[in-house]
């Protein structure tokens, strides 16, 4: 039996849950194609995985470019995300196409069909995807318990907070957020709480931390919220 770095549970019908040494990726099966939001670090045989939860075609979403969210890319051939991250995506896989998502985009799977909405900040590109049917939101890094990554080349908190107020405002019906990282059962307000957060981090109300290992930043904790922070 073939032993996989990465484990899995069901959280509906047509979405599996996958995680991966602390990263986590949606695989949601539509009626002919199934869509892969994310692919982890690439450290294992990510399609013979996937090959035991579903037998569709397979296409990737990436919610931004980091290494943990595109390490196993290039096990597929098609690859979305949002223009703003091509460039940082080609630097990791040079010889690798992508194919651009924008704010109007919608990815219709025939059992569900996902909004793509634009949340620059973490990363230049970093998206949402939103099924408006179930009011479930694949989030990326931007909404979760952190530690949220806001340090090094094209992060922007301001940029950020804009993202997540602009979200806010478009009132959107909203039932679960689901993030890459740490606990994926997340409180109904967890929008408004990274908002404030990030708030109290630009007012300079948060105290600065030495993070858990060697890192060029500071670590501040707003209740549940963590930001790594620094230039």
């Amino acid at each position: 039996m073939t032993a996989y770095p990465y484990c899995s549970f069901r959280f509906a019908h047509d979405l599996t849950v996958i995680e991966e040494n602390g990263v986590r990726m949606f695989l949601i099966e539509g009626l002919s194609q199934a869509m892969l939001v994310d692919t982890g670090f690439g450290h294992g045989d990510l399609p013979s995985f996937i090959r035991t939860l579903t037998d569709k075609p397979v296409f990737v979403v990436n919610t931004h470019a980091d290494k943990d969210h595109i390490g196993g890319n290039h096990f597929f051939e098609k690859i979305y995300m949002h223009p703003a991250e091509m460039h940082r995506y080609n630097e990791a896989f040079p010889n690798c196409i992508s194919y651009p998502l924008f704010s109007d985009s919608r990815l219709d799977l025939g059992n569900s069909c996902w909004e793509i909405f634009p949340l620059p900040g973490h990363t230049p590109g970093s998206i949402a995807l939103f099924d408006r049917k179930r009011g479930l939101l694949i989030a990326g890094d931007t909404i979760q318990f952190g530690p949220i990554y806001m340090f090094g080349s094209g992060r922007s908190l301001p940029a950020m907070l804009s993202s997540l107020i602009h979200l806010q405002k478009l009132s959107l019906p909203i039932s679960q957020i689901l993030p890459s990282h740490s606990s994926i059962n997340l409180p109904k307000d967890i929008l408004s709480q990274v908002i404030n957060a990030a708030q109290a981090l630009l007012d300079g109300r948060l105290k600065a931390d030495q993070p858990e290992r060697p890192l060029p930043c500071k670590r501040y904790q707003y209740g549940h919220i963590s930001f790594y922070y620094g230039e």
